[in-house]
Parts: C-alpha cells; structure tokens; sequence
C-alpha cells in the first residue's frame, strides 16, 4: 500500500504577535489539518524549560486533550549533542518532561544534525509505528472549530507573549498552503550528444522529443512537452546546445535569461557517465551559471548522468575519481544527480518523478494521505527534524519563511508530503 505522508510545521506560541484570545483562534486552526501525529519538538542537550511546558499545556489546552494525547509522540532533537544515550538522559530529566512524556506514552524519536541515511530510515520507520489506528482516533476537529476557546487560568498563560499592537492584532496570518500546485515544471540543459532529448521522454514516459544520432543538434531552440504522471502535470523544455545557437555573446546570454520564463523548478544537467567531462562542457556550464545567477541555478540544479547502462562500475565508485570541474558541479548541486540509462524500468522512471517532486512547493498528488504535525518553540529543532524526515533540507532554518510550503518525497515504499507553516514570529526567523 502507497502512503502519502503530510508533515505539518506550526510557529511557536509564543510568537504569536496576537492577542490572547486571537492567539487561541489560531491555535485551534491547527486541528483543520486533523493530523495522524502531533510530534512535539523537544531539545535533549539543554533542560526543558516552564516556558516550554507551560505553551505545550496551552496548546493541549485548546486543542483539548482528548485531541492531542492519542497522537502525541516527542521529536528529540540534536541528538548528537548527548554525551549519554537517551535512555538513560530520560531517567533524571524534570517532572514537567516526565509529563510530557507520560501522555506521549513514551513514544519518541531522536534526532541528529548529521543523522547517517540508514538513521534517517529507521527515524522514519519509527515514526510509522507512532501512527494510531484511524479506529482510535476520534476526529474532534469540527466540534473545536464551532465551540469557544475555554479561557486559561493566568498560571498557564504567565510565560505566553503578548504583543499589544495595534499592527500585530491585525496581522494577516498564512496558516494554510497557497493554492496546491499539479505540475512541475523541468529544464533540461547540457551539450550536444549528452543525451537531453532521451531523458527528456523518459520523463515524459514516451517519445515526445526527436532524438538523433550523430554531430548535429536536433534542437536549436527551446522546445516544451508535457505528460501526465501520477496525477500530476509535467512539462519538460529541452533547451539547445549554447554552441547550436548560432548568435553572438550577448544574444547568448538573453537566450540563456529567457529560460527563466519557463519558471523551472527543477534544471537537469545532462552529463555522460561514460566519458570524461571536458573543460568545454565545464565552460558551457560556467555561462549558464553566470547567466542565470548561483542563486537561482544551484537550488534547482540535479545532474542527470546519461548513458549510464555503459559504467562498468557503481555510480559512488566513478565520482570518487571524477575530475575538480565535475566535482565543483556536483557541489553546486548540493550532490544530487540522478543516472539515466538507455532501457530504465518502471520503477527507476518513477524514482526519478519522486527525485523532481521534492523541489516543487505545495505539490499534490494522488494517495493516501497521513498528516504530521510538527509543535516546538523557537530553535527547537523541529526544522531539522521536518527536514530528516523529507530527506534535505526544506524546512531552512535559520532563516525567513514568508509563506507556508509543502513537499513531497518518498521512503520506505510511503508517499510523503511535508508541509511548512508560514512563520509567525516577531523576528520573522526560523530556528
């Protein structure tokens, strides 16, 4: 069975830059996303603190504890900070933890900055297991939404923030995705012979761009197809050789500036696995990058290895002894790169569609769908934890988040859509 994961990130409570009652509004909102898991994000290298306890009492408060207890589970998070192992961490921590953890019913996962890929599986196979039968979960989210915020006794509301402001009690609020998005949109760039047309349809799953054999292009200008894969729209646009376009310097750079317009998120450079990468195609790539500018290239950039059905060994083996210009391409892809061959099956196509998903906000697709939401206060960690759980780093902590996004990748055989909430923070800061 296909599973869709949805990991939902809220802000802390006490940032909301609300009034006290506007703030409780917000935080019952949250049940609309009606979760299969609440993990609390919870540091394990300092203590846990009354502030801490007393905004995760708020929240159990106002999303009522028959709603939170049956799907709480604690997200540890700097895992790699403990000088012992957890268990014996939680023997001596403070009864407000203790608490926690007892409605949690012990259940938790840690966390580390630099969690091992093997760690990353059992985090998630982990956090499977915290999933409560639908059977026995009550959804209680319409009935929050219609009754009034019980008010809090002032114990519980001593270390919550308030901003009296006129400004901050109107500030609009994105606690829901913008519009979800169905299409993802791929560019593919490279030399001539690399072999774009070819992954171009494999992507497409059929034979939308003509592929030719030998020294000329058969594109000389942006060509763009589309095909429908796993309910959602994609739309491929194979880009020509810089050295086919037959123009001069200037007319290159804005003919490389116009691709823009086909709004990539993801731009795959065609590599061959199979000869070395010369200096030549290191130089096209360089006129590429600086047209289009490091900042708005290398977050999008995969490369996609051509021809690889001719590597007579492991991909991991050959970049161990690639040349310093490959490498530096590789570094600007953050080292993603996907392997393209010749007669790739069904299930390599599909690992590829999984690969471009990621770096698509708010994408929308076909299955099952769990939802996790993610509570903690600032420099909590649970951006870390969010971006374990999705496989890189989405979530970018430590830095503003001006809207609320979602992602999709795949583990263990589970879809898997991870959700950011917008900050609503005074700083307007991640941690």
């Amino acid at each position: 069975m296909k599973l869709l994961f949805k990991v939902i990130e809220t802000p802390d409570v006490s940032n909301l830059t609300l009034e006290d009652k506007a703030a409780d509004d917000e935080i019952k909102k949250w049940s609309e996303f009606d979760p299969d898991l609440i993990l609390l994000a919870i540091r394990c290298d300092v203590r846990y603190t009354q502030e801490e306890y007393q905004i995760y009492k708020r929240i159990k408060r106002v999303l009522r504890e028959q709603f939170v207890c049956p799907r709480l589970a604690v997200a540890f998070t700097f895992g790699d900070r403990l000088n012992t192992n957890i268990e014996d961490e939680l023997k001596s921590v403070n009864p407000e933890l203790q608490d926690v953890l007892t409605e949690a019913r012990q259940q938790y996962v840690v966390f580390s900055i630099e969690d091992q890929e093997e760690n990353k599986e059992k985090h998630f196979s982990k956090i499977l297991d915290f999933v409560p039968e639908k059977g026995k979960q009550k959804t209680c989210a319409e009935n929050l939404l219609s009754e009034s915020t019980p008010e809090l006794p002032q114990e519980d509301c001593h270390h919550i923030h308030k901003d009296n402001t006129t400004h901050a009690s109107k500030r609009q609020l994105s606690l829901f995705p913008d519009e979800p998005r169905h299409n993802i949109n791929v560019l593919i760039i490279g030399k001539t012979g690399n072999g774009k047309s070819t992954v171009g349809n494999s992507l497409l799953n059929h034979s939308a761009f003509c592929v030719t054999r030998g020294f000329a292009s058969s594109t000389t200008k942006p060509e763009t197809q589309s095909a429908q894969r796993y309910g959602v729209n994609i739309t491929v646009t194979d880009t020509p050789d810089l050295s086919n376009m037959s123009v001069d310097g200037n007319d290159v750079d804005r003919g490389i500036q116009s691709w823009q317009t086909f709004q990539p998120d993801v731009i795959l450079l065609t590599i061959r696995c199979d000869v070395r990468y010369t200096p030549e195609e290191f130089q096209i790539y360089k006129e590429i990058k600086k047209s289009l500018r490091d900042d708005y290239l290398c977050p999008r950039l995969t490369v996609a290895f051509t021809f690889g059905e001719r590597l007579d060994r492991d991909i991991r083996d050959e970049l161990k002894d690639v040349c310093t210009e490959l490498k530096q391409v590789l570094e600007d892809a953050d080292d993603r790169y996907l392997v393209f061959r010749e007669e790739d099956d069904e299930e390599t196509k599909r690992k590829h569609i999984i690969h471009l998903m990621t770096f698509v906000p708010n994408l929308e697709i076909e299955g099952e769908v769990k939802k996790i939401l993610l509570l903690g206060p600032p420099k909590s960690g649970k951006s870390s934890g969010g971006d374990a759980i999705v496989g890189r780093p989405v979530f970018q902590a430590g830095t503003e988040t001006v809207r609320t996004v979602s992602y999709i990748t795949y583990v263990h055989d589970t879809w898997c859509q991870i959700s950011i909430r917008a900050r609503i923070m005074d700083n307007g800061v991640d941690e």
